[in-house]
């Protein structure tokens, strides 16, 4: 009740938009592969952790690394990132919550 009064959602939306920038950012800052980064974020199976990354930030880790190692991160800034991200040059990716199927 308390993370849903506070974030606006419910605790396991939070908890992975939470994982997604966590990702962002070792993706942007680090070079480990993305099982790697998956297992440390709280994912067992990295097919998953993608699937979950792509639906949320909109592309697969693999682009979103590509896009921050290849110059492309000063695209898309704005006032919604935090000082530290920007300067670091870490952009993320604005993360929304899942979108149901139903």
């Amino acid at each position: 009740m308390v993370v849903r009064r506070l974030a606006g959602c419910s605790p396991k939306d939070y908890l992975a938009v939470d994982q997604a920038h966590q990702g962002q950012d070792l993706l942007a800052g680090s070079e480990l592969s993305i099982a790697s980064i998956a297992r440390r974020v709280g994912y067992d199976d990295p097919a998953y952790f993608t699937r979950i990354f792509t639906r949320r930030a909109g592309l697969p880790p693999s682009e979103f690394r590509a896009q921050q190692h290849g110059g492309l991160a000063s695209a898309g800034l704005s006032d919604s990132y935090s000082a530290r991200d920007q300067m670091t040059h870490t952009v993320r990716m604005p993360i929304g919550r899942q979108r149901s199927s139903r």
